[in-house]
């Protein structure tokens, strides 16, 4: 056996392919280990584009004249952000960012706050306390605040959201977007910071290349990242090239809607780097009493370069067949939900 994987390996190499080594048990609680530094990132990763979206809207509503849509309860948690981060109108939501200032002679300035009714109400700067100089101060009821700066035209945008009050405070993320309504490619760098359920504090350089498509009863949004996600916490970064595409359609009273994510996901520490490399395809279908959903994965798990095991799925999730003839199953859902 010993000889058949170094002929393996050797063969691997005189290819140009990837060599194959045991899947040992320092690798095994190395990869485990690594799985919480990719769910981490990706969930990090899919909540900086759902903030971009948010701080997008806000400035739209403002830039509009009307913020009475605005949602002033609080922030969302991070959990609730990355959820929704590549739904079809999330996308199209921060893909529109570069639009809206051209509707206002200058990027838009001021306060958003509850007025004495309860509603949601854009004061300008200098009227009655609003103090805010070139950027938006909203508050929350919970007592978050965030300052969000912005200006772009219609094929470009720049974004700022600064977290100053509440459990995101040290979040200052910068956006930088060109393009148009259906596709746009927007860097993010800063960093993400959050204290509660889930604790983030981790700094960004990525850049997602973005676009939908469809009409009223269809829609698709693909979404390509690439770059890095440092986190302080985890002690790892996560060098990040993978692409995720969603559809959504309606047919009478079914919703169809696939999911498909291909690419590269790297936990680098200062020792080793782990490599998770997958395809996976989502199909579901929902009715008003049923819903059925099927999954197929593919890929490697690589140690250093090298593959220690390939990924299948069994029901809904993703397992490791090792190179030591072992089978364990893996817990990626901060990367591919």
């Amino acid at each position: 056996m010993r000889r058949i994987l170094i002929a393996a390996t050797i063969l691997a190499a005189a290819c140009g392919g990837k060599r194959t080594i045991p899947a040992t048990p320092e690798i095994k609680a190395a990869a485990t280990q690594a799985q919480l530094g990719a769910n981490a990132s990706g969930s990090n990763t899919q909540t900086s584009l759902a903030l971009q979206s948010l701080g997008a809207s806000i400035g739209d509503a403002a830039a509009a004249g009307d913020v009475s849509t605005v949602d002033l309860t609080g922030l969302p948690a991070p959990v609730a952000l990355a959820a929704r981060a590549t739904s079809p109108s999330t996308v199209q939501q921060g893909l529109r960012a570069g639009a809206a200032p051209t509707r206002a002679t200058t990027p838009p300035s001021g306060c958003i706050q509850r007025d004495p009714t309860g509603a949601p109400q854009f004061t300008p700067t200098g009227s009655g306390t609003c103090t805010a100089s070139g950027h938006l101060e909203v508050y929350y009821d919970n007592g978050d605040q965030v300052n969000i700066s912005w200006s772009g035209d219609g094929t470009s945008f720049d974004l700022s959201i600064e977290v100053v009050a509440g459990a995101w405070t040290g979040t200052h993320l910068i956006y930088h977007g060109t393009g148009s309504a259906t596709g746009a490619t927007v860097t993010v760098s800063g960093a993400m910071k959050f204290v509660g359920t889930r604790n983030i504090d981790a700094d960004f350089a990525l850049t997602f290349v973005v676009a939908v498509s469809g009409d009223a009863t269809s829609s698709t949004a693909t979404i390509s990242v690439n770059g890095t996600v440092t986190d302080h916490l985890e002690q790892v970064s996560a060098v990040q090239g993978w692409s995720v595409s969603t559809t959504s359609s309606t047919s009478g009273q079914t919703h169809h809607a696939t999911v498909d994510f291909n690419g590269t996901l790297q936990i680098v520490t200062t020792a080793h780097s782990v490599a998770f490399n997958i395809n996976m395809h989502v199909v579901t279908d929902t009715t008003p009493t049923t819903v059925s959903a099927t999954y197929s994965a593919s890929g490697d798990l690589d140690w250093d370069g090298a593959i220690v095991g390939t990924l299948f799925t069994k029901g809904k999730d993703i397992w490791v067949h090792w190179t030591d003839e072992t089978e364990e199953m893996l817990n990626l859902s901060g990367v591919v939900g």
